[in-house]
């Protein structure tokens, strides 16, 4: 009877060993070189030009990164980066922590015609290892969220050239 009392012990001190303090998951390697990436979408309906979206990448330097379809639609146009100012970084960064954003709450929307909206974080190599949004998101703190982060990128003129983009695609096409 010892014996299976002194297994028994052994077994749940080796599980307890293998468990996170508190039980909680542990936390998440964020990436050293971006802070996160939104969406831009396109139109729900219409041409390939027009539902075209962007991905727009905000480096930790302050860097702003604008991808879209190239004009073929065989590959990707990278624009020139664009430089925040570190006042206007620091305000993202308050806004949008990736612990915030990993934490925001969302589901899809019941609507049957709108946009997708996304953030997207990014592991210690770099590569999108949580993406939170949806069609239609719903969820209050994560519609602010984003729409405080696009309003800052808009700041900059990323809606706009995005828009520009997309119509030099649909005179294309």
């Amino acid at each position: 009877m010892q014996t299976i009392a002194a297994l028994f012990t052994s077994i749940l001190v080796l599980f307890a060993g293998c468990l996170p303090i508190g039980g909680q998951r542990p936390a998440a390697q964020y990436s050293q070189n971006i802070l996160l990436s939104i969406d831009y979408p396109g139109a729900g309906m219409g041409t390939r030009a027009m539902c075209a979206g962007a991905d727009v990448i905000v480096m930790t330097d302050g860097t702003i990164q604008i991808e879209m379809d190239d004009l073929g639609f065989t590959g990707t146009r990278v624009f020139d980066p664009i430089q925040m100012t570190q006042e206007d970084y620091e305000k993202l960064l308050q806004i949008a922590k990736p612990e915030k954003i990993a934490r925001l709450k969302v589901r899809d929307g019941e609507a049957c015609d709108g946009n997708s909206r996304y953030i997207t974080l990014y592991d210690q190599n770099d590569e999108a290892f949580l993406r939170i949004g949806g069609y239609m998101p719903q969820g209050r703190k994560f519609n602010e969220t984003y729409r405080a982060i696009q309003k800052i990128l808009d700041s900059y003129g990323v809606g706009e050239a995005v828009q520009q983009w997309r119509q030099k695609l649909m005179d294309a096409e």
